[in-house]
């Protein structure tokens, strides 16, 4: 899914609207203002090529941590998120999920004699997850 995000992002945000580009920062910096000093290094640049460049910067450190996040980057898009509505909730289990498994090795929270050391998951589970992303993944594409 973040695939398909950021591959979209890549696509569609060079031709955003001023306010979501002013969302951006200058590549190479963090932050959102820049100096005419900042926009030397650009120089022999077209404009294009600077927002560009500033959006791949940008899209090279981004990842979607949650539904907030997928929202406001599908919204900046001009993708209509109302349709999607019924996935966000599994999507955001989902999320939680994986953030769990990336960032605390998918640690039980309740362990103990009889526990597994791993958080347990059913395939069952997993199979209603990847239904879920596929036919979240396939709703926002209709609209692009």
């Amino acid at each position: 899914m973040e695939d398909v995000l950021r591959s979209l992002a890549y696509w569609k945000l060079p031709a955003a609207a001023p306010e979501v580009l002013a969302e951006i920062p200058l590549k190479g910096s963090a932050a959102i203002k820049f100096t005419l000093g900042s926009l030397s290094a650009f120089r022999g640049s077209t404009v294009e090529d600077v927002i560009k460049a500033s959006i791949d910067s940008s899209l090279e450190r981004s990842n979607y941590n949650n539904t907030t996040e997928v929202i406001s980057l599908l919204q900046s898009l001009s993708v209509d998120t109302a349709p999607l509505a019924g996935h966000m909730a599994e999507l955001e289990k989902t999320m939680k999920r994986r953030h769990k498994i990336v960032h605390r090795a998918d640690e039980n929270e309740n362990p103990g004699r009889g526990r597994f050391q791993v958080e347990p998951i059913s395939p069952a589970t997993v199979d209603a997850w990847a239904s879920n992303t596929e036919t979240f993944v396939q709703a926002v594409l209709v609209q692009v």
